[in-house]
């Protein structure tokens, strides 16, 4: 899902600056990369760039957003190719795909991430157990309608299943 693109690449950039002027460092620094992964408790998100693209990833849960009253999803993937953001919300979760839905949510909606401008923004649920049958009227196909209103593409998948990632998505 391609978004306008009249100042994203300032944008994006002013977004991993508004980030380090408040003092969060990424939890794994930009650099050029064929593959960026996220683990917690045993369940692992695997982002593979093709081709490799320049990347980095912060920890939200406990480090930008430490308010334990708040839903926040655990991870955000910065990715840029040619000058244009990708921003991938990630929540790695054991089974609770209702709760992972609210936190990815929640984090979107944050005040930090709301009105930034990207080429791409995705939301991904990680789960270590397995995903709800689609039937049509699934929560994974609600939450699916219900992020691209929002301007973000959404996928629930399993752990360990590379998140592909091409420079003609951006």
């Amino acid at each position: 899902m391609k978004l306008k693109n009249s100042t994203t690449s300032s944008m994006a950039k002013v977004l991993m600056e508004h980030l380090k002027e408040q003092g969060f460092s990424p939890a794994q620094p930009p650099m050029v990369r064929k593959r960026l992964c996220a683990q917690e408790r045993g369940t692992c998100y695997v982002l593979e760039l093709r081709p490799e693209m320049s990347c980095c990833l912060y920890q939200i849960d406990g480090n930008i957003i430490k308010n334990n009253q708040t839903d926040k999803c655990d991870f955000l993937a910065l990715v840029s190719h040619d000058e244009r953001w990708c921003e991938i919300f990630v929540e790695l979760k054991g089974s609770n795909i209702a709760h992972a839905i609210k936190q990815i949510e929640s984090t979107i909606t944050s005040h930090l991430f709301k009105d930034t401008v990207r080429s791409l923004r995705k939301a991904r649920i990680v789960t270590a157990n397995r995903i709800p049958v689609n039937t049509g009227n699934s929560i994974i196909e609600r939450a699916k309608v219900n992020f691209k209103k929002m301007g973000c593409d959404f996928k629930a998948i399993k752990s360990f299943q590379p998140d592909i990632l091409r420079t003609d998505e951006f």
